[in-house]
């Protein structure tokens, strides 16, 4: 599924997290909007309820202009019934002999990467992502995960060079 950035609600990127509409942005917040607007892979890196997907979500949803956003669904991928997501395929249709160049203001989100990478032909949807102008923004819980994940989508890994952003614990008075 899709969705423009600006009109994002919380639970498409949050799901069933604690929302409070204060949000108080830290400088990790910042670099992610920085890497957003130059269109530069990044991971975040955070023990859970950090603030990392929370920090991507405020990241998006102020962002002018606008992204389009994409977030998989955490399952495994069946190759032979696999579908890009609908501005992809119509894009593909349009323009035959420029695949993928709609997505210069695209996000791929892949939350809890390392969940992704334990998906069965989770790298089939990161090499269809590959040869777009998307921008492709990771979380993962710990540096242990990250490495789990790495071994399994080392390709991925090396977009991200390094853009991996680590997020201290949130303060109790956040």
């Amino acid at each position: 599924p899709h969705q423009i950035s600006s009109s994002l609600q919380p639970q498409q990127l949050l799901g069933e997290r604690p929302f409070d509409r204060y949000y108080y942005p830290r400088s990790e917040h910042q670099t992610i909007s920085e890497c957003l607007a130059r269109g530069e892979h990044c991971c975040v890196v955070g023990l859970p309820l950090a603030g990392k997907t929370r920090a991507v979500y405020e990241a998006l949803k102020n962002a002018n202009p606008p992204f389009t956003v994409i977030k998989p669904h955490l399952d495994d991928i069946d190759i032979k019934d696999f579908e890009m997501p609908f501005p992809w395929k119509w894009w593909e249709i349009i323009h035959p002999s420029e695949p993928q160049g709609w997505c210069n203001r695209c996000v791929l989100i892949l939350d809890d990467v390392d969940k992704f990478a334990a998906k069965r032909n989770c790298d089939y949807l990161i090499n269809r992502f590959f040869p777009s102008k998307a921008t492709i923004v990771a979380t993962c819980r710990s540096e242990e995960e990250l490495a789990l994940a790495r071994s399994r989508l080392e390709n991925l890994f090396n977009l991200f060079g390094k853009r991996i952003i680590t997020f201290p614990k949130l303060p109790d008075s956040e």
